[in-house]
């Protein structure tokens, strides 16, 4: 239960509960576990409380870009079991080198539709 809400927290950017995406401290009071006071041989269900959903652009800090290359190196580990990963192998530079022409382009792109509007 713990791990489908902090893959929530990545998907919405919550960047106040668990520090698993990002450079601080958290906050794990917002991680409330409940007792079935009726079964007591049950696992307590898990809640999140204070919700935070944070804007992922990229004229805003930390930025869209930032947030993908780390939602993607957090992915490879989750995938790989290890957070070393070989991150620099020729085909993976190669497939990054493009993911991120790609995102230059398309960020290009939509500031261009932007600006015609």
């Amino acid at each position: 239960s713990v791990g489908l809400l902090v893959a929530l927290d990545v998907l919405i950017n919550n960047v106040d509960r668990v520090p698993l995406l990002w450079d601080n401290e958290g906050n794990t009071g917002n991680l409330m576990l409940m007792l079935d006071e009726e079964n007591e041989g049950a696992l307590p269900s898990v809640v999140g409380i204070d919700q935070a959903v944070v804007a992922v652009v990229d004229g805003f800090v930390p930025g869209r870009q930032r947030y993908l290359d780390r939602v993607s190196k957090l992915t490879r580990a989750m995938f790989c079991g290890s957070w070393d990963v070989d991150a620099l192998s020729p085909s993976r530079v190669a497939a990054n080198e493009a993911a991120h022409r790609a995102a230059e382009e398309r960020a290009a792109a939509e500031k261009l539709a932007a600006e015609k509007l």
